[in-house]
């Protein structure tokens, strides 16, 4: 870590609070233009995106998509070096069915030179996919 730079539980913290504000231009000038994203497999949107661009678009630009509203309550920031494990609650409505969820996760963030080069997600996805995938009377997804 270069000690001029911002704190790595500071970034994370910036990182969270620009998403309350939905300033993602804020979010974006936290973010290293080739981060390597990852959100939970098992979601619509999970998997691995790799850039800022891919980021905003491929996460934050789909979850308007699947959420009526969604909102990220981080709780708990512990810090490593360059690494910052947040522990919190999503909280929100699906789109699709309505259900509203309040569950847990946990974040990785990585931080070099005051920008975030990594982040990873752990979820409930189970949960998660039942508030936002519609299922048929068969109990499938469509």
């Amino acid at each position: 870590m270069n000690p001029t730079s911002p704190d790595p539980i500071e970034i994370a913290q910036r990182g969270y609070a620009a998403l309350q504000r939905a300033d993602l231009s804020e979010l974006e000038s936290l973010l290293d233009p080739d981060i390597n994203w990852r959100l939970a497999a098992g979601l619509p949107y999970g998997g691995e995106y790799r850039g800022r661009g891919a980021v905003l678009r491929g996460v934050f630009g789909a979850l308007a998509a699947y959420w009526i509203e969604i909102s990220t309550h981080p709780e708990r920031f512990i810090g490593a070096s360059d690494e910052v494990v947040v522990l919190g609650r999503y909280r929100g409505r699906g789109r699709a069915t309505g259900v509203r969820v309040d569950v847990p996760f946990a974040h990785i963030w990585r931080v070099r030179d005051g920008r975030a080069i990594a982040f990873e997600q752990f979820t409930d996805t189970a949960t998660i996919c039942d508030a936002i995938v519609p299922t048929t009377a068969s109990g499938r997804s469509p």
